[in-house]
């Protein structure tokens, strides 16, 4: 499966994607919302682990732009802010799989991975299973 980390966190994004290839999934990074949606453009992904407060905004309007590009993607939110408690993600920004809290777990993280990836093998016509 491929995945997209978008994260400023240079240490926290290189921990997230070495996690993510020990799964055997492959990874590309961006720092910022613009390299993100450039990526998207470009790229087909299965998943998405995507930081709420980047340097040029936050999560939502990436987390839908993604949802209309890629439908069958799947997205994890990660964030330190009080955003999102109650589940209203789905309302403000429906393409948002999952909310993750930081400190992120590691144990969490690769089960919703490994969940993410095993609906990819599972709905093959998915946009995201294309190579």
């Amino acid at each position: 499966m491929k995945c997209l980390i978008v994260e400023d966190d240079a240490s926290l994004c290189f921990t997230v994607a070495e996690a993510v290839r020990l799964l055997g999934h492959q990874t590309q990074r961006a720092a910022t919302l613009a390299q993100a949606q450039s990526l998207l453009t470009r790229h087909k992904f299965g998943l998405i682990i995507l930081d709420y407060a980047l340097p040029d905004g936050t999560a939502e309007d990436l987390a839908n732009y993604a949802a209309m590009t890629q439908p069958n993607c799947r997205i994890i939110l990660l964030t330190g802010r009080q955003v999102f408690l109650s589940g209203e993600n789905k309302k403000l920004a429906p393409g948002i799989d999952w909310v993750l809290r930081k400190p992120v777990s590691l144990k969490d993280l690769t089960a919703l991975i490994e969940y993410a990836a095993h609906d990819t093998h599972s709905n093959p016509t998915a946009a995201h299973a294309l190579p």
